[in-house]
């Protein structure tokens, strides 16, 4: 713009020209005009306003020193050099728009357009506007730009009107998206909020944008961008409405609390697997607060365990001492001081009251604690009554273990002592049947030898009897009739444990045979039958009964009229050395050992018994196909009858043996070929000796007859063989099976025994 004056020319302070004047002044911009030199030839109102400043003030000044305070847009230091009226006069080249900042005597700045004319013959002309409000707004602005870009919230500015909603990159990032890539429309942006919390979130936003709500503020799940789940709390307000009170504009804030669910939502199933512990627990827990001394909170076990109810124990006074708990005050006291000294107290046993006044046996563990500044006391209590009766039992069983240990001690003795008295009796057996045979019946001699005889047999039964009490002797198996034995039992226990008792025989005719061990099985019954005349104090009956049960089983019965058993002895009738007797009276053995025999022939046992109602033995045998009658031998021309005189081969290292085997053979006519060992014996036959029949010992030093056996059957491999022993044990049955034509021979044998197994020699 230029302004005339009457002489542009004039010197500094010159005036324009009136008309001129009107026009300045009335103009809204700031106007300056300077001379060559840079001084203020004249400033309108405008300007000075603009700067702050009076006009006298300005026009005894000039163009900005370089002291003056001048900012430019970026914020830095603006050049005096650079100022627009300096640069007009010193290149004579028009500025137009500079946007500089002019510093103010308060400390404030104004900033300012500017543009500057050079003018015709020297000096310029300064225009500028007063933009202080844009720049500070622009400057607002972009400060709210990095300010929304640096936060980690999300933060949003919602054109309600046109339908359109900003997000900052911090929301963008929230939801997985790249920065402001998420879409502007307000449908997409409520497409994102999880269905379920959609209505809600929406219905709070409308009643904000109504005017129902000046803000509003709600938690809810946001999709993200893969389709995964997060909570946000959003919080917005209107920031402009209409003349109606309708929202135009709204901003708000998006916080990202997935975190802040997820310890919640922990800390929910923490707390509800700790209440679950608490209630499930077996054990009674109790927790008290130790200032008030009233019971803050117990479990549903303390009510099954002690009998008190939550109404009446929680939040009350500790119990009267009538209820006290502690049967025993000194152990309270006892537990109370190692409490304060170690804080805490584990597996303390003690006996506890129930509230209804029983006892039982208590383990109790206690902690000293603080909740919320109050010291209180954590207590568990386990009712261990059980544990300790099932301790007493383990004791009880421990020590029966070592009666057992000694019983097989025991047994192991008996063994050893049985062999070597077989040993004898064999001797005298046999020299004594030998001698019976040798003198005529009616004399002295032949009464004497025949009772030294029978005197052996008996002597040879009750070494076999503490065979069975060893339980070293295993008799074969065979088929055996359940009568018979019923019947040779009850003869043999009649004049005795039968004779006070009526005694009913109820036995199945046709009763198929069952295969097993006839010692055994008849020590069992026997042992029943006992059992049931001792429960039958003064007189009483004794049932036998068998029939054929079904077509696989044999049933046996032994019932009595006796006092029967109550349930908790019936339980325990069948244990190991379990017994009713008074002492001195009974092993607790008899029931066990028919149990095992019965289990060892693969049958079933069941036992019924009531007080005073007797008791019903019930036993399950295998039945077996009997076996076919053999057929009548052919008739045949008959054979030669076979050599008496047979050269017998005697093996055995007892001298009692060696001098009464050699007797009896020479009696019966035989030839007698003796060795006192397996070597000699095999040294002999590897000499060349061929004996008819081998009389082998089984225990011997050295080979020994289990050693002996396969050797002499390599190189005999068709003789007989007699294998003498005093104990008949598994490993003598075993050597009998693995080698043909070998026969048992037990100690002590007679004469006649004797003869029979050399007449059949090699039959088992």
């Amino acid at each position: 713009m230029a302004i005339p004056t009457s002489d542009p020319l004039a010197p500094p302070g010159a005036c324009p020209q009136q008309g001129w004047t009107p026009l300045l002044d009335a103009m809204p911009q700031g106007v300056m005009l300077v001379d060559a030199k840079g001084r203020y030839l004249e400033v309108n109102p405008a300007a000075a306003q603009i700067l702050g400043m009076d006009r006298q003030s300005l026009l005894s000044r000039g163009l900005p020193e370089p002291w003056s305070i001048l900012s430019a847009a970026d914020g830095t230091a603006f050049p005096v050099e650079a100022f627009p009226g300096r640069v007009a006069l010193r290149d004579a080249t028009p500025v137009r728009r500079k946007i500089l900042g002019w510093g103010q005597t308060d400390g404030s700045t104004r900033w300012l357009e500017m543009s500057a004319e050079p003018l015709r013959g020297g000096g310029a002309l300064l225009t500028f506007e007063d933009i202080t409000a844009a720049v500070l707004a622009r400057k607002n602005e972009e400060r709210f730009r990095l300010a929304m870009e640096a936060t980690s919230d999300g933060i949003w500015d919602w054109d309600v009107a046109a339908g359109e909603i900003f997000f900052n990159p911090a929301y963008s990032a929230m939801l997985g998206y790249e920065p402001h890539a998420l879409p502007k429309r307000v449908e997409a942006w409520k497409e994102r909020i999880f269905p379920e919390d959609q209505a809600r979130v929406v219905a709070l936003i409308e009643n904000c944008i109504t005017g129902l709500g000046q803000t509003f503020e709600v938690e809810h799940r946001v999709i993200t961008a893969d389709g995964g789940i997060k909570w946000v709390i959003g919080r917005g307000q209107a920031v402009s409405r209409d003349e109606r009170g309708r929202a135009l504009r709204m901003a708000g804030t998006i916080l990202d609390i997935t975190k802040r669910k997820q310890a919640e939502e922990a800390l929910r199933v923490s707390e509800k697997k700790l209440a679950n512990i608490f209630q499930l627990s077996p054990d009674a827990i109790d927790l008290v607060d130790t200032t008030d001394r009233v019971c803050l909170d117990f479990n549903q076990a303390y009510t099954n365990l002690f009998g008190f109810t939550r109404a009446e124990f929680i939040g009350k006074p500790l119990l009267p001492a009538e209820l006290d708990p502690w049967v025993k005050l000194e152990d309270r006291d006892r537990l109370m001081a190692r409490l304060r000294e170690k804080g805490t107290v584990l597996g303390f046993e003690t006996p506890l009251r129930r509230k209804d006044g029983t006892i039982f046996t208590a383990e109790i563990s206690v902690s000293a604690l603080e909740i919320e500044g109050r010291p209180c006391h954590l207590s568990l209590t386990r009712n261990v009554t059980e544990r300790k009766l099932a301790e007493q039992e383990r004791l009880k069983l421990k020590e029966q273990l070592v009666q057992a240990q000694k019983l097989e001690a025991l047994g192991v003795l008996a063994g050893g002592v049985a062999h070597d008295m077989n040993n004898v009796l064999a001797a005298i057996l046999g020299l004594a049947s030998a001698s019976v045979v040798a003198h005529f019946p009616g004399t002295s001699d032949h009464a004497a030898f025949d009772t030294i005889a029978q005197a052996a047999v008996r002597g040879r039964k009750m070494v076999r009897s503490l065979l069975n009490f060893a339980h070293q002797t295993v008799v074969e198996e065979r088929e055996l009739d359940l009568n018979t034995i019923l019947r040779e039992e009850v003869r043999f226990l009649e004049r005795t444990t039968l004779s006070r008792v009526r005694l009913v025989m109820d036995l199945a005719e046709a009763l198929r045979p069952v295969h097993g061990d006839a010692t055994a099985l008849t020590n069992a019954l026997m042992n029943l039958c006992v059992n049931a005349v001792d429960a039958m104090a003064e007189s009483g009956t004794l049932t036998l009964r068998t029939r054929n049960h079904g077509t696989e089983w044999i049933e046996i019965k032994v019932e009595d009229t006796g006092c029967g058993m109550p349930a908790e002895v019936l339980q325990k009738a069948l244990d190991p050395f379990f017994t009713t007797k008074a002492p001195g009276k009974g092993t607790g053995l008899g029931l066990s050992m028919v149990y095992s025999t019965v289990k060892r022939h693969r049958g079933k046992l069941e036992l019924h018994s009531e007080p005073g109602r007797g008791t019903c033995v019930t036993i399950l045998l295998p039945a077996t196909v009997p076996a076919p009658a053999p057929a009548a031998p052919p008739v045949e021309p008959p054979a030669q009858a076979p050599p008496r005189c047979l050269e017998v081969l005697l093996i055995d290292d007892d001298e009692l043996i060696q001098s009464s085997m050699q007797a009896i053979l020479a009696v019966l006519g035989h030839k007698v070929m003796a060795a006192t060992s397996g070597e000699e014996a095999l040294e002999k036959l590897q000499a060349g000796s061929r004996p008819d029949v081998v009389i082998l010992d089984m225990n011997m030093p050295g080979l020994g007859g289990a050693g002996t056996l396969p050797r002499l059957r390599a190189l005999l491999p068709k003789v007989p063989v007699l294998l003498a022993t005093g104990r008949v044990d598994q490993a003598a049955l075993d050597l009998t099976r693995a080698h043909p034509k070998v026969t048992l021979l037990p100690k002590p044998f007679s004469v006649k025994e004797l003869q029979q197994k050399l007449e059949v020699p090699g039959q088992s």
